[in-house]
């Protein structure tokens, strides 16, 4: 579990080790991607997933919503393989 303020920006590194594309995402809310294998990328875009080709990473940022304390999101590939 990763503790955060409401109305924090949160950096997240996908990882992709496996075999196989992912797809994650944060259930509730949407991420900017900014950069893919490390090299920031031209246009940053919101997205509420992003696909992640195996043997590559993403870096999005999540601005957490306003929340009861308590509450949580969670964190999951869309396609359910994980």
């Amino acid at each position: 579990m990763i503790s955060v303020a409401a109305g924090s920006r949160l950096l997240l590194r996908y990882l992709n080790a496996g075999s196989i594309h992912h797809s994650m995402q944060l259930l509730g809310m949407h991420q900017e991607l900014i950069a893919k294998d490390a090299f920031e990328v031209n246009f940053p875009f919101e997205t509420v997933s992003e696909i992640i080709p195996a043997g590559q990473t993403a870096d999005l940022i999540a601005t957490l919503p306003a929340a009861s304390p308590g509450d949580r999101f969670a964190l999951y590939n869309r396609q359910m393989h994980v």
